[in-house]
């Protein structure tokens, strides 16, 4: 018999029950989900699993399971091959009798209240090919002998309270993806991660992590993926990280790392997401204009210097650029030589040392939604074709020395939700045509040179605060 489901219920310690199934039915089961909602003339007994002789495959998510894993009754069903117990309410330890499952390859036990170690039996599966624990309790570290599971492909152990050194575990060889984010594990990166070279994905996100980033990484020809953000690393990026030319993602933000960005970034023509941000960065290599792919670039929270090059703000499929809070200086009239829209979605641009004009040509990224200007030395006047940008939400040009008059045609961003051109040089009225941003929340024009009563309309803004 193939695949069978039942809806049922559960018995109050927590165990289902099933005697409505017939034995014969049950030896002839290869697949058995267990599905909410449940009735109490539908149950799962625990003690038919003797029947259950050619289970392979046991989904019994989201079904409020509580209390241990019951690794007596599963015990009987020597030919398993799948097991998901996720997204119930299970707690204890993970049992070590799970190792006596030869025939294993994916064990979910995801989204559940377990505690403890990682039993080193269960390094015993050899056959395993997932290993999902994420979004438990867990603790302490990751086995040593983690290599005696040659067959496994995934690793996913992201938030838990784990917090071991990793540099003595020895890793499966085959491994596509490795999910450790969201734990405590210290020390340093291990090496030994780059003689995985199957690698497509890791994420080591929200840890301890220190030291470097081993160069060795540089041998994962097939990663696409590589997340370190929010650890202790300090040191510089090497040059040898742009040979991973299949990379799609690599976030190395808040960390302690400094010096030059390294030209050969320039490189990796597939990456989509690159994030530095919240390090000690002093310079933008020219090779990122070859990043035609690239879909966000985060380098805030910097101490970059110079002119911001050209071609990042004319990257053609980006949609957040960050480069708030360095040392940039000069203009942007760079923007003004496109001639076509481009995707831009977010410019964050404050707190810097960035003067001239604000460019009328802002206007051809028509999908901007933030557009943060503040903190830097624009002057001039605030052009009108920033009315043109439809899909703002977020408009903040504060603390600069912007003069003139606040153009009618801001009036026009029927999406704005928050507007600050507060501490310049305005002087005029405030425009009536503010009243038809029905969207607005935040309107701060504070310690400017305007004049003239606030318009009436302003009150009608429902979401306006007050």
């Amino acid at each position: 018999m193939g695949p069978f489901r039942i809806r049922g219920g559960l018995l109050e310690d927590g165990l289902p029950d099933c005697r409505h199934i017939k034995t014969g039915d049950l030896e002839s089961i290869e697949s058995l989900t267990v599905n909410l909602p449940f009735h109490e003339d539908e149950r799962l007994d625990y003690r038919d699993f003797d029947n259950l002789i050619y289970l392979k495959k046991l989904d019994m998510s989201q079904t409020g399971l509580a209390g241990e894993i019951p690794i007596s009754a599963l015990a009987r069903l020597s030919n398993l091959q799948e097991l998901n117990l996720s997204q119930n309410n299970l707690t204890g330890g993970i049992p070590a009798g799970l190792g006596m499952f030869s025939d294993l390859r994916y064990l979910y036990l995801n989204n559940n209240n377990l505690t403890g170690e990682i039993p080193e039996k269960l390094t015993g599966l050899l056959n395993l090919r997932k290993l999902i624990l994420h979004d438990n309790q867990l603790s302490g570290g990751i086995p040593t002998n983690m290599a005696d599971l040659f067959n496994l492909l995934e690793l996913d152990l992201h938030d838990n309270q784990f917090d071991n050194n990793l540099e003595s575990v020895k890793w499966p060889y085959r491994l596509l993806d490795i999910d450790l984010k969201n734990n405590n594990f210290t020390g340093n990166i291990p090496a030994a991660l780059g003689e995985i070279t199957s690698l497509q994905e890791i994420d080591l996100r929200n840890n301890e992590f220190s030291g470097e980033i081993p160069e060795s990484l540089s041998k994962l020809s097939s990663l696409q993926k590589l997340d370190f953000g929010n650890n202790k690393l300090t040191g510089t990026i090497s040059w040898q990280l742009g040979k991973l030319s299949k990379l799609k993602q690599l976030c190395l933000d808040n960390n302690k790392l400094e010096g030059d960005l390294p030209e050969s970034l320039g490189n990796l023509l597939k990456l989509q997401k690159l994030h530095l941000q919240v390090n000690y960065f002093n310079s933008i290599p020219g090779g990122f204009n070859k990043l035609v792919n690239l879909r966000e670039l985060l380098l805030g929270h910097n101490r970059i210097k110079g002119n911001i090059p050209p071609a990042l703000l004319t990257l053609p499929k980006l949609k957040k650029l960050q480069l708030n809070h360095n040392k940039f200086k000069g203009n942007i009239s760079a923007i003004e030589q496109r001639e076509e829209g481009l995707g831009l979605q977010e410019l964050l641009l404050q707190n810097n040392k960035l003067k001239g004009n604000i460019p009328s040509g802002l206007n051809v990224f028509f999908d901007l939604r933030k557009l943060i200007l503040s903190n830097n030395r624009f002057s001039g006047e605030i052009p009108e074709e920033l009315g043109d940008l439809y899909e703002l939400k977020v408009l903040n040009l504060s603390y600069n020395k912007l003069g003139g008059s606040i153009p009618a045609s801001l009036g026009d961003l029927r999406n704005l939700e928050e507007m600050d051109l507060s501490n310049n040089k305005l002087k005029g009225r405030i425009p009536s045509e503010f009243g038809q941003l029905k969207k607005l929340q935040l309107l701060t024009l504070s310690n400017n040179r305007l004049s003239g009563a606030i318009p009436a309309e302003l009150g009608d803004l429902p979401d306006l605060r007050r």
